[in-house]
Protein backbone atom coordinates (compact mmCIF):
# COMPACT_ATOMS: atom_id res chain seq x y z
CA UNK A 1 0.00 0.00 0.00
CA UNK A 2 1.32 3.16 -0.61
CA UNK A 3 1.82 5.73 2.36
CA UNK A 4 0.21 9.49 2.47
CA UNK A 5 4.05 10.92 3.02
CA UNK A 6 5.19 8.48 0.15
CA UNK A 7 2.63 10.16 -1.94
CA UNK A 8 4.08 13.42 -1.11
CA UNK A 9 0.82 15.17 -1.07
CA UNK A 10 0.97 19.13 0.29
CA UNK A 11 -1.58 19.37 3.01
CA UNK A 12 -0.62 19.75 6.24
CA UNK A 13 -1.31 17.88 9.76
CA UNK A 14 -5.36 18.98 9.94
CA UNK A 15 -5.87 17.58 6.31
CA UNK A 16 -3.77 14.39 6.81
CA UNK A 17 -5.91 13.86 10.37
CA UNK A 18 -9.13 14.38 8.14
CA UNK A 19 -7.69 11.21 5.94
CA UNK A 20 -6.44 9.25 9.23
CA UNK A 21 -10.25 9.83 10.68
CA UNK A 22 -12.54 9.34 7.52
CA UNK A 23 -10.05 5.69 7.37
CA UNK A 24 -10.29 4.87 10.43
CA UNK A 25 -14.33 5.35 10.87
CA UNK A 26 -14.08 3.08 7.22
CA UNK A 27 -12.33 0.49 9.02
CA UNK A 28 -15.26 0.20 11.10
CA UNK A 29 -17.88 0.38 9.18
CA UNK A 30 -16.84 -1.00 6.18
CA UNK A 31 -18.13 1.58 3.74
CA UNK A 32 -16.43 4.80 2.55
CA UNK A 33 -19.77 6.53 2.20
CA UNK A 34 -21.13 5.81 5.81
CA UNK A 35 -17.64 6.19 7.22
CA UNK A 36 -17.87 9.69 5.27
CA UNK A 37 -21.30 10.93 6.90
CA UNK A 38 -19.97 9.64 10.43
CA UNK A 39 -16.64 11.47 10.15
CA UNK A 40 -18.90 14.86 9.35
CA UNK A 41 -21.18 13.89 12.29
CA UNK A 42 -18.27 13.77 14.26
CA UNK A 43 -16.30 17.00 12.85
CA UNK A 44 -19.61 19.24 12.86
CA UNK A 45 -20.27 17.81 16.99
CA UNK A 46 -16.91 18.73 17.79
CA UNK A 47 -17.39 22.22 15.97
CA UNK A 48 -20.85 22.68 17.84
CA UNK A 49 -19.41 24.16 20.84
CA UNK A 50 -17.75 27.03 18.58
CA UNK A 51 -21.04 27.01 16.17
CA UNK A 52 -23.32 28.25 19.49
CA UNK A 53 -20.65 30.92 20.58
CA UNK A 54 -20.90 32.37 17.01
CA UNK A 55 -24.55 32.33 17.14
CA UNK A 56 -24.46 33.89 20.51
CA UNK A 57 -22.46 36.64 19.03
CA UNK A 58 -24.38 37.24 16.60
CA UNK A 59 -27.61 37.20 18.09
CA UNK A 60 -26.41 39.75 20.96
CA UNK A 61 -25.40 41.70 17.82
CA UNK A 62 -28.46 41.67 16.87
CA UNK A 63 -29.98 42.91 20.13
CA UNK A 64 -27.23 46.02 20.05
CA UNK A 65 -28.25 47.10 16.41
CA UNK A 66 -31.78 47.16 16.96
CA UNK A 67 -30.57 49.42 20.42
CA UNK A 68 -28.23 51.28 18.27
CA UNK A 69 -30.56 52.28 15.83
CA UNK A 70 -31.98 55.33 16.82
CA UNK A 71 -28.93 56.52 18.64
CA UNK A 72 -26.98 55.83 14.93
CA UNK A 73 -29.75 57.25 12.88
CA UNK A 74 -29.23 60.35 14.69
CA UNK A 75 -25.75 60.08 14.37
CA UNK A 76 -25.92 59.77 10.56
CA UNK A 77 -27.68 63.25 10.67
CA UNK A 78 -25.83 65.09 13.42
CA UNK A 79 -22.32 64.27 11.12
CA UNK A 80 -24.13 64.18 7.40
CA UNK A 81 -21.38 66.04 6.06
CA UNK A 82 -18.08 64.60 7.96
CA UNK A 83 -18.72 60.90 7.51
CA UNK A 84 -15.07 60.79 9.18
CA UNK A 85 -16.04 62.21 12.71
CA UNK A 86 -19.17 59.70 12.12
CA UNK A 87 -17.29 56.76 11.95
CA UNK A 88 -15.69 57.53 15.06
CA UNK A 89 -18.73 58.13 16.80
CA UNK A 90 -20.23 54.76 15.47
CA UNK A 91 -16.95 52.96 16.59
CA UNK A 92 -17.97 54.56 20.22
CA UNK A 93 -20.88 53.31 20.03
CA UNK A 94 -20.38 49.85 19.01
CA UNK A 95 -17.59 49.23 22.35
CA UNK A 96 -20.12 51.23 24.67
CA UNK A 97 -23.41 48.78 23.68
CA UNK A 98 -20.21 46.29 23.41
CA UNK A 99 -21.25 45.32 19.45
CA UNK A 100 -18.72 42.62 18.06
CA UNK A 101 -17.67 43.82 14.56
CA UNK A 102 -15.13 40.72 14.64
CA UNK A 103 -17.94 38.53 15.54
CA UNK A 104 -20.11 39.44 12.71
CA UNK A 105 -17.82 38.33 10.09
CA UNK A 106 -15.50 35.50 11.99
CA UNK A 107 -18.56 32.55 11.06
CA UNK A 108 -17.77 33.13 7.46
CA UNK A 109 -13.96 32.92 7.96
CA UNK A 110 -13.73 30.03 10.21
CA UNK A 111 -16.15 28.42 7.73
CA UNK A 112 -14.30 29.24 4.86
CA UNK A 113 -11.35 27.81 6.48
CA UNK A 114 -12.08 24.53 7.58
CA UNK A 115 -13.58 24.01 4.30
CA UNK A 116 -9.92 24.25 2.68
CA UNK A 117 -8.34 22.18 5.09
CA UNK A 118 -11.97 19.24 4.67
CA UNK A 119 -11.11 19.54 0.76
CA UNK A 120 -7.30 19.25 0.97
CA UNK A 121 -8.02 15.92 3.06
CA UNK A 122 -10.41 14.61 0.39
CA UNK A 123 -8.07 15.10 -2.08
CA UNK A 124 -5.44 13.80 -0.43
CA UNK A 125 -7.92 10.49 0.39
CA UNK A 126 -9.25 10.68 -2.91
CA UNK A 127 -5.70 10.27 -4.48
CA UNK A 128 -4.13 7.16 -2.14
CA UNK A 129 -7.12 5.90 -2.96
CA UNK A 130 -6.86 5.75 -6.43
CA UNK A 131 -3.20 5.03 -6.30
CA UNK A 132 -3.90 1.56 -4.06
CA UNK A 133 -6.58 0.33 -5.75
CA UNK A 134 -4.10 0.52 -9.40
CA UNK A 135 -1.22 -1.27 -7.48
CA UNK A 136 -3.42 -3.75 -6.28
CA UNK A 137 -4.86 -4.40 -9.47
CA UNK A 138 -1.69 -4.36 -10.93
CA UNK A 139 -0.09 -6.75 -8.10
CA UNK A 140 -3.25 -8.54 -9.27
CA UNK A 141 -2.76 -9.05 -13.21
CA UNK A 142 0.63 -9.56 -13.26
CA UNK A 143 0.32 -12.29 -9.99
CA UNK A 144 -1.01 -14.35 -12.73
CA UNK A 145 -0.04 -13.35 -15.90
CA UNK A 146 4.21 -14.07 -14.51
CA UNK A 147 3.14 -16.93 -12.58
CA UNK A 148 4.66 -20.66 -13.84
CA UNK A 149 1.16 -21.32 -14.23
CA UNK A 150 0.40 -23.56 -17.95
CA UNK A 151 -1.85 -21.83 -20.48
CA UNK A 152 -3.39 -23.45 -23.42
CA UNK A 153 -2.02 -19.66 -25.08
CA UNK A 154 -1.42 -15.99 -24.64
CA UNK A 155 -5.20 -15.32 -24.83
CA UNK A 156 -5.78 -17.54 -22.24
CA UNK A 157 -2.82 -16.02 -19.62
CA UNK A 158 -4.52 -12.51 -20.43
CA UNK A 159 -8.07 -13.80 -19.93
CA UNK A 160 -6.76 -15.27 -16.68
CA UNK A 161 -5.18 -12.51 -15.32
CA UNK A 162 -8.29 -10.42 -16.42
CA UNK A 163 -10.38 -12.26 -14.27
CA UNK A 164 -8.16 -11.89 -11.43
CA UNK A 165 -8.34 -8.29 -11.37
CA UNK A 166 -12.13 -8.47 -11.38
CA UNK A 167 -12.25 -10.45 -8.68
CA UNK A 168 -9.65 -8.66 -6.87
CA UNK A 169 -11.97 -5.04 -7.15
CA UNK A 170 -15.38 -7.27 -6.47
CA UNK A 171 -13.89 -8.45 -2.72
CA UNK A 172 -12.26 -5.29 -1.79
CA UNK A 173 -13.18 -2.09 -3.70
CA UNK A 174 -17.04 -2.58 -4.86
CA UNK A 175 -18.83 -3.07 -1.80
CA UNK A 176 -16.93 -0.19 -0.11
CA UNK A 177 -16.98 2.33 -2.79
CA UNK A 178 -20.88 1.82 -3.74
CA UNK A 179 -23.42 4.61 -1.84
CA UNK A 180 -26.42 4.08 -2.88
CA UNK A 181 -26.72 4.87 -6.38
CA UNK A 182 -23.19 6.12 -7.22
CA UNK A 183 -20.99 2.82 -7.95
CA UNK A 184 -17.83 5.05 -7.07
CA UNK A 185 -18.02 7.13 -4.43
CA UNK A 186 -14.61 8.46 -5.24
CA UNK A 187 -16.03 9.60 -8.51
CA UNK A 188 -18.65 12.06 -9.03
CA UNK A 189 -22.50 11.31 -8.67
CA UNK A 190 -22.70 12.58 -12.67
CA UNK A 191 -22.13 11.24 -15.96
CA UNK A 192 -18.14 10.21 -14.99
CA UNK A 193 -17.64 6.70 -15.29
CA UNK A 194 -17.33 4.06 -12.32
CA UNK A 195 -13.80 3.60 -13.36
CA UNK A 196 -11.25 6.12 -13.88
CA UNK A 197 -9.80 6.07 -17.94
CA UNK A 198 -5.92 6.93 -18.21
CA UNK A 199 -6.43 10.46 -18.77
CA UNK A 200 -8.92 11.27 -15.99
CA UNK A 201 -6.48 9.56 -13.92
CA UNK A 202 -3.29 11.38 -14.83
CA UNK A 203 -4.78 15.06 -16.01
CA UNK A 204 -5.18 17.99 -14.10
CA UNK A 205 -8.23 20.48 -13.52
CA UNK A 206 -11.70 19.94 -12.12
CA UNK A 207 -12.82 16.23 -12.89
CA UNK A 208 -9.38 14.46 -13.36
CA UNK A 209 -7.20 12.50 -10.30
CA UNK A 210 -4.01 14.09 -11.21
CA UNK A 211 -2.40 11.06 -10.34
CA UNK A 212 1.12 11.73 -11.98
CA UNK A 213 3.55 10.05 -10.09
CA UNK A 214 2.44 6.17 -10.53
CA UNK A 215 4.78 3.48 -11.85
CA UNK A 216 2.92 2.29 -14.63
CA UNK A 217 4.88 -0.47 -17.19
CA UNK A 218 3.93 1.65 -20.57
CA UNK A 219 1.93 4.53 -19.08
CA UNK A 220 -1.37 4.81 -21.12
CA UNK A 221 -0.96 0.93 -22.46
CA UNK A 222 -0.28 -0.04 -19.28
CA UNK A 223 -2.80 1.29 -17.57
CA UNK A 224 -5.44 0.46 -19.98
CA UNK A 225 -3.81 -3.28 -20.18
CA UNK A 226 -5.00 -3.63 -16.14
CA UNK A 227 -7.75 -1.73 -16.08
CA UNK A 228 -9.74 -2.61 -19.20
CA UNK A 229 -11.80 -5.29 -17.18
CA UNK A 230 -13.11 -3.16 -15.14
CA UNK A 231 -13.78 -0.77 -17.28
CA UNK A 232 -15.89 -2.67 -19.47
CA UNK A 233 -17.62 -4.18 -16.68
CA UNK A 234 -18.67 -1.04 -14.76
CA UNK A 235 -18.37 1.22 -17.33
CA UNK A 236 -20.34 -0.52 -19.45
CA UNK A 237 -17.72 -0.25 -22.04
CA UNK A 238 -17.61 -2.51 -25.26
CA UNK A 239 -14.98 -1.48 -27.16
CA UNK A 240 -16.46 0.91 -29.67
CA UNK A 241 -17.09 3.81 -27.32
CA UNK A 242 -20.42 4.17 -27.38
CA UNK A 243 -22.36 2.95 -24.49
CA UNK A 244 -21.00 3.95 -21.44
CA UNK A 245 -22.84 4.40 -17.59
CA UNK A 246 -22.87 7.15 -15.32
CA UNK A 247 -21.35 6.58 -12.07
CA UNK A 248 -24.71 8.53 -10.22
CA UNK A 249 -27.60 10.52 -10.97
CA UNK A 250 -26.59 13.96 -9.91
CA UNK A 251 -29.02 14.08 -7.16
CA UNK A 252 -26.12 14.64 -4.55
CA UNK A 253 -24.96 17.50 -6.37
CA UNK A 254 -28.23 19.34 -6.76
CA UNK A 255 -29.24 18.15 -3.00
CA UNK A 256 -25.86 20.13 -2.13
CA UNK A 257 -26.66 23.35 -3.86
CA UNK A 258 -30.35 23.29 -2.48
CA UNK A 259 -29.28 23.01 0.72
CA UNK A 260 -26.59 25.35 0.62
CA UNK A 261 -29.02 27.80 -0.80
CA UNK A 262 -31.68 27.50 2.39
CA UNK A 263 -28.65 27.10 4.45
CA UNK A 264 -27.22 30.72 3.47
CA UNK A 265 -30.74 32.05 3.56
CA UNK A 266 -31.19 31.19 7.28
CA UNK A 267 -27.32 32.79 8.38
CA UNK A 268 -28.59 35.80 6.24
CA UNK A 269 -31.93 36.07 8.68
CA UNK A 270 -29.84 35.40 11.66
CA UNK A 271 -27.14 38.79 10.76
CA UNK A 272 -27.67 41.45 12.37
CA UNK A 273 -29.60 44.55 10.03
CA UNK A 274 -26.85 46.79 8.62
CA UNK A 275 -26.05 50.28 10.26
CA UNK A 276 -27.52 53.35 9.03
CA UNK A 277 -24.36 55.34 6.72
CA UNK A 278 -23.14 58.66 6.76
CA UNK A 279 -24.40 60.37 3.80
CA UNK A 280 -22.42 59.56 0.63
CA UNK A 281 -22.36 56.08 1.92
CA UNK A 282 -25.94 54.70 0.79
CA UNK A 283 -24.24 53.56 -2.52
CA UNK A 284 -21.84 51.42 -1.27
CA UNK A 285 -23.50 50.20 1.64
CA UNK A 286 -26.39 49.22 -0.83
CA UNK A 287 -23.46 47.76 -3.38
CA UNK A 288 -22.46 45.73 -0.77
CA UNK A 289 -26.13 44.86 0.20
CA UNK A 290 -26.35 43.73 -3.58
CA UNK A 291 -23.34 41.57 -3.39
CA UNK A 292 -24.36 39.93 -0.57
CA UNK A 293 -26.91 38.77 -2.25
CA UNK A 294 -25.17 37.74 -5.48
CA UNK A 295 -23.05 35.73 -3.22
CA UNK A 296 -26.38 33.70 -1.81
CA UNK A 297 -27.15 32.29 -5.31
CA UNK A 298 -23.37 32.13 -6.48
CA UNK A 299 -22.52 30.10 -3.59
CA UNK A 300 -25.09 26.81 -3.54
CA UNK A 301 -24.13 26.95 -7.75
CA UNK A 302 -20.89 26.93 -7.70
CA UNK A 303 -20.58 24.00 -4.98
CA UNK A 304 -22.97 22.19 -7.10
CA UNK A 305 -20.88 22.34 -10.40
CA UNK A 306 -18.31 21.34 -8.26
CA UNK A 307 -19.99 18.46 -6.89
CA UNK A 308 -21.04 17.47 -10.34
CA UNK A 309 -17.10 17.35 -11.25
CA UNK A 310 -15.82 16.52 -7.51
CA UNK A 311 -15.85 12.95 -6.06
CA UNK A 312 -19.22 11.55 -4.30
CA UNK A 313 -17.16 11.52 -1.31
CA UNK A 314 -16.75 15.36 -1.04
CA UNK A 315 -20.40 15.72 -2.11
CA UNK A 316 -22.10 13.54 0.94
CA UNK A 317 -19.98 15.98 2.87
CA UNK A 318 -20.93 18.80 1.91
CA UNK A 319 -25.04 17.58 2.22
CA UNK A 320 -24.07 16.01 5.58
CA UNK A 321 -22.64 19.21 6.63
CA UNK A 322 -24.89 21.50 5.16
CA UNK A 323 -28.17 19.82 6.09
CA UNK A 324 -26.47 19.77 10.30
CA UNK A 325 -25.96 23.12 9.98
CA UNK A 326 -29.52 24.10 8.66
CA UNK A 327 -31.72 21.93 11.02
CA UNK A 328 -29.03 23.60 13.77
CA UNK A 329 -29.97 27.09 12.89
CA UNK A 330 -33.92 25.89 12.75
CA UNK A 331 -33.29 24.82 16.22
CA UNK A 332 -30.94 27.75 17.52
CA UNK A 333 -33.42 30.12 16.23
CA UNK A 334 -36.71 28.18 17.55
CA UNK A 335 -35.02 28.47 20.87
CA UNK A 336 -34.27 32.10 20.73
CA UNK A 337 -37.47 33.24 19.61
CA UNK A 338 -39.38 31.35 22.85
CA UNK A 339 -36.60 33.08 25.01
CA UNK A 340 -37.49 36.67 23.70
CA UNK A 341 -41.03 35.74 23.73
CA UNK A 342 -40.75 34.50 27.70
CA UNK A 343 -38.82 37.68 28.15
CA UNK A 344 -41.19 40.24 27.04
CA UNK A 345 -43.89 38.38 29.09
CA UNK A 346 -42.10 38.84 31.96
CA UNK A 347 -41.39 42.33 31.01
CA UNK A 348 -44.96 42.92 30.06
CA UNK A 349 -45.93 41.81 33.50
CA UNK A 350 -43.61 43.98 35.79
CA UNK A 351 -44.80 46.78 33.77
CA UNK A 352 -48.41 46.31 34.11
CA UNK A 353 -47.97 45.46 37.87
Amino acid sequence: MVSIMDMGLSVNAIARGVMWLINAIFEGVGNYGVAVILFTLILKAAMSPLDIWQKIVMTKNNRAMERMKPQLEKLQKQYANNKELYSQKQMELYRKEKYSMLGSCLPTILSLVIFILVFAGFTGMIKQYNTNMFYDMQDAYYEVYDSDTTFENDDARIAAAQQAVLDKYAAEYEKPGKFLWVKNVFMPDSWKRPIPDFDTFTGTGLGKLAITDIQIKDQQTGYDTIMTPLMAKYNDYNGDGNKKAWNGLMLLPLLAGLITLASSKLMKQAQPPAAPTAAGGQDMQGAMQANMKMMQWFMPIMLGVLALLYSTAFTIYMVVSNLFSTIFQLIYNAVVKRNDKRNEEKRLETTYK
